[in-house]
């Protein structure tokens, strides 16, 4: 009887270790897979990384230029107004005073 539950013992082993071994490619296979699918999102997070910074990279360019005409709109209009205000006293000291065409 020990014999005949050893040997049953034996087969259900090899048993096992042929379902192991069965299934161990398809785990490999799996895995190999995930791997796969694993790279591919961070490579496409990687890219949406980059192209958030370019945009970001571009929008800045654009507000610092938009800045730049500001500053220059301001220097431009601060200049016409102490024009006006010298000629405004110029003319108060009986003086003539011409500004773009106009006296």
């Amino acid at each position: 009887m020990e014999q005949l539950m050893a040997i049953t013992q034996e087969e259900d082993e090899q048993l096992r270790r042929k379902e192991v071994a069965s299934a161990m490619p398809q785990m490999l296979a799996e895995t190999y897979k995930n791997k796969l699918l694993q790279v591919a999102y961070e490579s496409r997070q990687q890219d949406l990384v980059n192209q958030t910074c370019s945009s970001l990279a571009k929008m800045d360019q654009k507000f610092q230029q938009i800045l730049a005409w500001q500053e220059l709109d301001q220097k431009k209009a601060i200049s016409q107004i102490l024009q006006e205000v010298f000629c405004w006293i110029w003319v108060q000291k009986g003086h003539l005073c011409i500004q773009d065409g106009r006296g």
